[in-house]
């Protein structure tokens, strides 16, 4: 009966945000289709069309939880049990823990490396491990732990004056459930606020941030100078690379990867995102319809079929596209590539991008080829493209470039001042600074 109750209440809570989704589907037959055949990606629709709190009370039916005290009882026995100085979490909705490995993943990692209690929150109903087998604490490294008690963050409330890093404005009502204690609140602006389609409300909530966190930091100058409006205090800190990873890569057996470069003498890669918002297939089309002898390939989630048709690219034999691959093979796919390159589009969000992968390929030795992006023409190690025609030209460049030591000193120096571990410390530096840890 309990089951039927919670059901009921959340159907009955939820009424408009039901209909809203079959009104989705009405005036778009084919998606009813598509949520047939693909039932998740209906049900992780709703869950974006209803608040979090809705929907927690039907998830935990039908999902194993633990309770809220016996949830409470782990956090305080893994805070208790190690006496750490400072407790730092990184709240929900969040990156996928092992998806695409970016800057809260890497900050979260180096942070319990520095010795600090390190939570990162993750959601049920994203299709990944291991966040969605985590029920309240999962161990992952030394004081870095993964957490999903099912409610929300309300069984961290037990934790004293810990510090929140948030990066996204979607992040508040997890945060208000914690705040039975005294929190301390980073705001991490990482992005153009572009990207993430706020509404006028979430813009508010952007601006509230910037006035009333306790550190507001950047990731690119461009934000810097925004934030910097509003909070004369900001702080810019850049993203990084896991300089040894890179350096020293790990290998395992990928017959896909032998094959493809037992095949081609020449490969130029990219790994990331490929959404067209920002990676530009038109000059990837350019390039290798220029450079026959060259193999292009492309690693990552966001394939546009339209790019490809409009350009031509789903007829080039030498553009090679597959899809995200796990972060523990990226150092080995980067090794296999001749020359690295970010065809970034030049516009409003590529902008305020901090390229992770610039220092990553620097770690690996390369040269990264990238279009006219202000956090790439700031780096030494970079080959900048000015337009089509000399972007693939420097990609010849940076070929020559691999046997040149000289300049493999600049970028090996270049990616070790910008390891994730140096950013940290610059952080740790900060907080103290500001009383916040001692």
């Amino acid at each position: 009966m309990k089951i039927f109750k919670t059901i009921k209440n959340w159907y009955f809570g939820n009424i408009r945000n039901i209909f809203g989704l079959i009104f989705r589907i009405f005036f778009k037959p084919g998606r009813l289709v598509y949520y047939i055949i693909h039932p998740s990606e209906g049900f992780s629709l709703l869950l974006k069309l209803c608040p979090v709190s809705h929907y927690l009370p039907i998830l935990r039916v039908f999902v194993n939880f633990p309770s809220l005290e016996q949830s409470k009882k782990k956090v305080i026995e893994l805070n208790t049990h190690n006496h750490y100085q400072h407790t730092l979490i990184f709240p929900s909705p969040s990156m996928p823990w092992d998806f695409m490995v970016q800057r809260p993943q890497q900050l979260a990692k180096n942070l319990a490396g520095s010795g600090a209690l390190t939570i990162y929150a993750t959601q049920w109903h994203f299709n990944h491990l291991p966040d969605k087998i985590v029920r309240t604490i999962m161990y992952v490294d030394d004081n870095l732990y993964l957490f999903n008690d099912g409610r929300n963050g309300r069984s961290l409330e037990v934790l004293n004056c810990p510090i929140v890093w948030q990066y996204w404005v979607h992040q508040n009502p997890f945060i208000e459930n914690i705040r039975g204690r005294k929190i301390k609140r980073i705001y991490d602006w990482v992005d153009d606020l572009e990207v993430y389609g706020y509404t006028r409300k979430e813009l508010e909530a952007h601006r509230q941030l910037l006035k009333t966190a306790d550190i507001v930091i950047t990731s690119a100058a461009s934000l810097f100078e925004e934030a910097q409006k509003v909070r004369p205090d900001s702080v810019l800190i850049t993203n990084g690379c896991d300089f040894n990873s890179f350096r020293n890569p790990s290998y395992e057996s990928w017959p896909e990867l032998e094959e493809l470069r037992k095949n081609n003498e020449l490969i130029a890669g990219y790994y990331g995102s490929l959404s067209p918002r920002h990676f530009d297939w038109e000059l990837v089309a350019y390039c290798a319809k220029k450079m026959a002898n060259w193999l292009f390939l492309l690693v990552g989630p966001g394939t546009d079929k339209k790019s490809l048709k409009k350009y031509g690219i789903d007829k080039l034999t030498n553009v090679v596209i597959w899809l995200e691959q796990p972060y523990r093979r990226i150092p080995q796919l980067l090794m296999n590539f001749n020359v690295a390159i970010i065809p970034f589009k030049v516009n409003t969000i590529t902008k305020a991008v901090s390229p992770i992968k610039m220092f990553e390929y620097m770690a690996g030795g390369f040269a990264p080829v990238t279009t006219k992006l202000p956090e790439c023409m700031k780096c030494k190690g970079n080959l900048v493209g000015d337009d089509f025609a000399s972007f693939g030209q420097l990609i010849e460049k940076a070929y020559e470039y691999q046997r040149n030591k000289e300049f493999q000193e600049i970028l090996y120096k270049e990616a070790w001042e910008n390891r994730w571990n140096a950013k940290v410390q610059r952080i740790l530096d900060i907080l103290k600074e500001r009383a916040i840890i001692e």
